[in-house]
């Protein structure tokens, strides 16, 4: 099982198009900030639900999740976006964010297998 961040990130890049159309924003109002973007939210499934199958399982879901989101923030401001042009610290950041949720917010729950994996994960990639 392999957990260095970087190795899970090209494992999880693997799955996605290598350019992700943006182009169409749906906004509920004009004045509103909050937006989606046609098409983002099922394609994100769709990969998610192809890892349901692997050990890394937990860690995976979260890393797409961490995909879904910085793809999201970034959609506001361009039509497209190539994976590869993703800064890895960013999607770094966020998905060790939501891992450190799933270590300290029970209520969120996480089994005792995944918040082991999860501290493996840690000691793997000690910063």
């Amino acid at each position: 099982m392999e957990l260095k961040f970087n190795n899970l990130l090209i494992n999880a890049l693997s799955l996605w198009p290598e350019m992700v159309d943006l182009s169409e924003i749906v906004r509920g109002d004009n004045k509103s900030e909050l937006y989606s973007v046609a098409g983002l939210f099922p394609l994100s499934e769709k990969i998610i639900t192809s890892c349901t199958i692997s050990a890394e399982e937990i860690l995976l879901n979260n890393l797409h999740d961490a995909l879904y989101e910085v793809i999201h923030g970034v959609a506001i401001y361009t039509t497209k976006i190539r994976m590869s042009d993703l800064r890895c610290e960013t999607i770094c950041m966020k998905f060790e964010r939501r891992l450190n949720n799933a270590l300290h917010m029970p209520d969120l729950g996480y089994m005792a297998e995944d918040i082991q994996l999860i501290n493996e994960y840690f000691i793997v990639n000690k910063k």
